[in-house]
């Protein structure tokens, strides 16, 4: 998760891990409710599902989900505003590079 939102690698991690321990809290109730009889035909319906979720995860996975950052988990970008007073951005200014500079560490909170 940290690799597709970096900036919202902890959110993400929470949320999926909810979901995922949700399906280990209600899978207990589900098979023994569909296993009551204990019979092989009840069992094989539980592995069956079993083998659909996974291969429905695994399915999603493969079309749906890449390792690039999202656009909307990207930082935003710094906008370049010329200031009067030290004249036009660029290399060369060093007094408007150092304001540049302090600024950016102000906004790193």
């Amino acid at each position: 998760m940290i690799d597709v939102a970096p900036r919202f690698g902890g959110i993400i991690f929470g949320m999926s891990n909810t979901f995922t321990t949700m399906s280990g809290i209600f899978s207990p109730y589900m098979v023994a409710y569909i296993t009551k009889k204990q019979t092989q035909s009840a069992w094989q319906t539980v592995f069956w599902i079993s083998l659909a979720i996974q291969l429905t995860g695994a399915l999603l996975y493969l079309v749906f989900l890449s390792g690039d950052v999202q656009p909307w988990a990207k930082e935003p970008e710094a906008e370049v505003i010329a200031n009067p007073q030290y004249g036009e951005p660029g290399e060369n200014n060093a007094a408007y590079n150092r304001e540049k500079r302090e600024v950016s560490e102000e906004t790193r909170c």
